[in-house]
């Protein structure tokens, strides 16, 4: 095929035949249905094999992938290895982080020309590599398909990720589900950069980082982990999980899970059935902070005040914490504390203290 033939009319923009053929051999994986109404199937695998030394291999289906080491898929799929262990990776997550990266153009242009590249690469996509793909392309690398995703810890050699996305895939870990919004996913990160670096963490860091998937206005997660429903959900009962009183009622603790939306908004909302329990007025004597719900008022379903408390005494909260509310009727106090959710022991500590005999003694 003469690949000298240029702007030819597609139904889409005008396209640089030539460009597109030499585009599909960087990224390394094409569908050539793409190409439709202009080039066979066999006539777009020709042109390929003469612009890459790389063998060219045929997946079915109209798929085609090129087992360059240089090449975007090549290179996503070696930098997953490197941070997802022995965990399966499903099919999609995968294939969602080459089309990321392919969004982002190729990293050896210029930022002048990437952005543009990556703009006409994003369009090459049309429908989402199948699970046969994934497995094929992953397995040239010397990955492991399961049957159900990924096995990535079989890859002997793999790219590790750079101090930035270090920083990020440990903020990340930090996680209760492994999941965060993205200003405390960059806020996080960026404490753990070495003090005198000059490096820094935003959402566009974000963006070139293949193991971080972000569903459009959802939660950054890590490659592998959903958001747990209980952290996002708009629900009332928002947070709440569980909640204990001593034989006498004196002693309540109230358990939430903590989430940038309940503590930034203060929304600490009380089960419709636990309302008369905790009900009353008390005081954080760390803080001076009020704590408090009023069954009479508008807000009977908020627990008020822990918010304050939480961004008060532990301003580095982490996202899926376990937060315990220990309400004292006869003392008219309440603690607020934060455990990391694999803190069993201190979290039994905790429980402890609604036990009759201590309540009593009080």
């Amino acid at each position: 095929m003469d690949l000298n033939v240029i702007s030819l009319p597609t139904g889409r923009p005008m396209m640089n035949l030539a460009q597109t053929i030499t585009d599909f051999a960087q990224i390394g994986l094409f569908h050539t249905v793409f190409l439709r109404g202009i080039l066979t199937h066999g006539e777009v695998v020709d042109d390929v094999n003469n612009v890459t030394e790389a063998p060219v291999v045929d997946f079915g289906s109209n798929w085609v992938g090129i087992n360059d080491l240089n090449s975007v898929a090549m290179k996503t799929l070696f930098r997953l290895a490197a941070v997802t262990g022995d965990r399966v990776i499903p099919y999609a997550d995968v294939a969602n982080a080459i089309i990321k990266m392919v969004e982002c153009g190729p990293d050896s242009a210029l930022a002048k020309d990437r952005k543009g590249i990556a703009k006409r690469w994003a369009v090459y996509f049309e429908v989402l590599p199948p699970n046969t793909v994934i497995s094929g392309l992953a397995t040239l690398i010397g990955a492991n398909d399961t049957g159900r995703g990924i096995d990535f810890s079989t890859v002997d050699e793999v790219i590790e990720p750079t101090e930035l996305e270090r920083a990020v895939l440990d903020a990340i870990e930090m996680q209760y589900d492994f999941c965060a919004p993205s200003s405390r996913l960059c806020r996080e990160a960026r404490k753990l950069l070495s003090k005198d670096s000059k490096l820094t963490v935003d959402y566009r860091t974000l963006k070139k980082i293949p193991f971080i998937l972000k569903p459009e206005r959802e939660y950054n997660r890590l490659i592998g982990f959903e958001p747990d429903a209980r952290l996002v959900t708009k629900l009332e009962t928002v947070g709440m999980t569980g909640l204990a009183k001593s034989s006498d009622g004196l002693r309540v603790i109230v358990e939430y899970l903590v989430s940038e939306e309940n503590v930034e908004g203060n929304s600490f909302n009380v089960h419709a059935d636990a309302k008369q329990i905790v009900a009353g007025s008390y005081v954080n004597e760390k803080t001076g902070t009020s704590i408090g719900l009023n069954i009479d008022t508008k807000f009977a379903q908020k627990l008020t005040g822990i918010g304050a408390v939480i961004r008060e005494i532990y301003p580095d909260y982490v996202n899926g914490q376990k937060c315990f509310v220990m309400l004292d009727k006869v003392a008219k106090t309440a603690e607020v504390e934060l455990i990391n959710a694999s803190d069993v022991d201190r979290e039994m500590q905790i429980k402890q203290w609604i036990k009759s005999d201590l309540a009593t003694a009080a």
